[in-house]
């Protein structure tokens, strides 16, 4: 008998982790199913099926398939009406599975005729399958829904087994999907939850943990560097488990970077975080919901705010970023208890934590928080699965004191707390971007167990040498205005960016360097570096006039472009960008998605359509944005530039000017808003505006042109012209 096991890519099906995702992530469930199977002697196929990709359901006898509720069951159901088609017996694995769901689906579409159901779904598919092989009827049909003459049964849940022993190394299934396409890492840890939160389903089930070693096995399949997420409903409810974790971690050698869901009033050994800090922990994420005291009493997740500030405070200090999921939408909520929370949040944002986001909260069938709604009117009976289609994104019940469109504002009035707060770390962040990384090797230094006393008071005043020297470079900064003044309005003439480039190659301070140095550190401090950059906001074609003089110069630069027709066709133009590639200029991505309200997706498919075109991923951006810009542009860029820098190992990119700049830019930039580009004199005394560091200068190929003025007097006065170190005039 042949299996197939297979979900949609795009979706996330976990236990309580479901719906529409704007990067692919490496599965879990289904790969620790297709081990269990073909460990039970079954012959097993599994495909997570990317769009585009045709499936084939012929020769299967048996297709199970992994669907998201939210967002993605319609698509999901479609598959496996084709697999019916095909005479295959059809199974639905449906993420979350709450209760009396899957049962209303089976009623609705009858090319589905089993679904799994319960704890330990592998074990009860596997009863299911040995049935069909055997052509017998199963001898317990606990943990599936089923038909029986025409009626569907639901068989309640299965029994929980004692441990996950059952559950071992996919290591091979890893390696034989590959882990190229990825661009986050999910490897389920444990299952079950034991605390009783109002609104969750899976509280009370029991909460049990995998083998250690199966799980640092399936690892060393990850590429080193890459973020990966522990799943586990709180990890820190079995400290010897994390221990073991962490141990192992560093004892293999493995160097990753790991994330984790834990309560934040588990969060009080400094000892356990530091060594899960050592290991590569890198943040911890908190379901705290609401900051106001009797919205906390009223989920039942028996916390206080004490527990909220100590445990972020203590993740702080150990090194690991605590990331916030709140919660909107209690049949308490009111603007009261949503605006304590609000001014709450926005301390804990100060003091360094970070918001992932808020959802609405959902009146799950089975919950008390469901029996709750009912009870105070706000439900009138329990909801369909279709009404939960879309509640990843609007409310579905409004609360005693607020209506579903003033839960849809306040939605809005959180999302801004995020600004607010990067408006007030604007006013105290130092202008050179060395001044973060002092900071984070300082914490770094206080967070290793490797470290004694002393070697932290080194490591500290090595990071403070980099504030110094930043305060040194910026008190050298020329504030003559003349640097300002504007010599040239564009079309520039391309003589001068052949002089200045010739000019400052002789000049014996001057280095020229790419991103790749810039970002891996790898250029002298003494000297001033200076990084060539172009983004191509138009006519590609035009690109090579600059590049071809730094090819006659020998020099390097970094090429950034866009991938969309409604700015250009870059098709004309990919052999020659693969070529720059090839020769050592840096390619990278001028990204159109800030500024869009969904810019995960846009920018996810901008990078795929990147590779796909050119050949090679990009490994570093700039942003361009939506055009025109929206009217709150400044803060949409922000929010795009602080959600993407805690992702850029998921995208596989290794800097942006956006978010680690040089120390001064010259740009052929425009002015007062209009159409024109503008060439200031700083452009030509590039020597003078820094003693040591990296000038970044920008160009736009579309601004030059060759000049109708031959200039005959400029090659033999250039120096005095543009380089006259002594002189304030150009």
């Amino acid at each position: 008998m042949r299996i197939l096991l297979f979900k949609l890519a795009r979706y996330v099906t976990e236990e309580n982790r479901f719906g529409r995702r704007d990067w692919y992530e490496l599965p879990s469930h289904i790969l620790s199913t297709a081990e269990y199977l073909t460990g039970c002697g079954h012959e097993v196929t599994m495909q997570n099926l990317f769009p585009g990709e045709r499936l084939s359901f012929t020769g299967y006898d048996v297709v199970v398939e992994w669907v998201s509720l939210a967002e993605g069951l319609y698509e999901g159901l479609y598959y496996l009406s084709l697999a019916k088609a095909q005479k295959c017996t059809t199974v639905l694995m449906l993420f979350d599975n709450w209760k009396g769901v899957q049962k209303e689906i089976l009623r609705d579409y009858r090319h589905v005729d089993f679904a799994i159901n319960g704890y330990d779904r592998e074990i009860v598919l596997e009863r299911l399958i040995d049935s069909l092989k055997n052509k017998t009827t199963p001898n317990d049909y606990s943990g599936m829904v089923y038909r029986d003459d025409g009626n569907v049964i639901d068989g309640g849940l299965a029994e929980a087994s004692s441990n996950l022993r059952h559950l071992t190394s996919y290591r091979r299934w890893i390696e034989l999907l590959g882990t190229k396409q990825y661009l986050h890492y999910f490897m389920r840890a444990s299952f079950g939850c034991p605390f009783q939160c109002t609104f969750c389903h899976i509280g009370r089930r029991k909460n049990r943990f995998r083998p250690v070693q199966e799980l640092i096995d399936e690892l060393k399949a990850i590429p080193e560097g890459k973020a990966v997420k522990i799943g586990s409903a709180d990890i820190l409810q079995n400290p010897e488990w994390a221990y073991e974790f962490s141990e192992s971690l560093l004892r293999e050698n493995i160097k990753l970077h790991w994330e984790t869901d834990v309560r934040v009033d588990k969060i009080t050994d400094p000892e356990l975080l530091r060594i899960m800090q050592r290991s590569g922990c890198t943040e911890l994420a908190l379901g705290i919901e609401s900051l106001d005291q009797k919205i906390l009493k009223a989920t039942k997740k028996n916390l206080n705010l004490d527990d909220v500030y100590n445990g972020i405070d203590k993740a702080i200090a150990a090194g690991i970023r605590p990331t916030l999921n709140m919660m909107l939408g209690h049949p308490l909520d009111s603007d009261e208890t949503l605006q304590t929370t609000r001014a709450r949040l926005l301390e804990l944002l100060r003091r360094g934590a970070r918001l992932v986001g808020f959802q609405f909260l959902r009146p799950l069938p089975g919950t008390e928080i469901e029996r709750e709604c009912l009870d105070e009117g706000l439900l009138e009976k329990s909801l369909s699965y279709k009404e939960w289609f879309n509640s990843r994104n609007e409310p579905v019940v409004r609360t005693k004191y607020l209506s579903k469109e003033q839960l849809m504002e306040w939605m809005g009035y959180m999302g801004s707390v995020i600004t607010e707060a990067q408006r007030e770390r604007a006013t105290v962040i130092a202008p050179i971007n060395t001044v973060k990384f002092a900071n984070g090797l300082a914490k770094r230094a206080r967070g290793s167990l490797a470290v004694t006393r002393r070697q932290v008071g080194r490591l500290l005043k090595r990071a403070e040498k980099p504030l110094v020297q930043a305060e040194e470079r910026a008190v050298e900064q020329p504030r003559s205005d003349s640097l300002r003044e504007v010599f040239s309005i564009s079309p520039h003439n391309l003589l001068i960016y052949r002089y200045v480039l010739e000019e400052l190659k002789k000049t014996p301070n001057i280095a020229f360097i790419t991103s790749k140095e810039f970002f891996a550190g790898r250029f002298d401090q003494k000297k001033i570096n200076v990084l060539l950059r172009h983004d191509v906001d138009f006519r590609p074609g035009k690109l090579h006039t600059l590049i071809d003089i730094e090819m006659d110069l020998a020099l390097l630069s970094d090429v950034y472009v866009i991938l969309d027709e409604g700015f250009y066709d870059l098709s004309p133009y990919t052999a020659y960008v693969r070529e720059l590639h090839s020769q050592g200029f840096v390619v990278g991505l001028h990204t159109l998605a800030p500024g869009n309200d969904d810019f995960y997706s846009l920018f996810s498919r901008e990078l795929e359509r990147f590779e796909a075109e050119l050949g090679f991923s990009p490994e570093y951006f700039t942003i361009h944005g939506k055009s025109p810009h929206p009217q709150n542009w400044a803060e949409k860029r922000q929010r795009f530039i602080e959600d993407i820098e805690d992702k850029m190992s998921l995208f596989g990119l290794k800097g942006s000017h956006n978010l680690r700049s040089p120390d001064y830019w010259v740009e052929d930039s425009g002015t007062n808003k209009s159409g024109f580009s503008v060439l200031r004199r700083d452009f030509l005394r590039i020597p003078e505006l820094l003693k040591s560091g990296v000038i970044g200068l920008l160009t736009h190929a579309i601004h030059w042109a060759e000049g109708d003025v031959a200039w005959p007097s400029f090659e033999k006065e250039s120096k005095r012209h543009l380089f006259d170190i002594g002189s304030n005039r150009a």
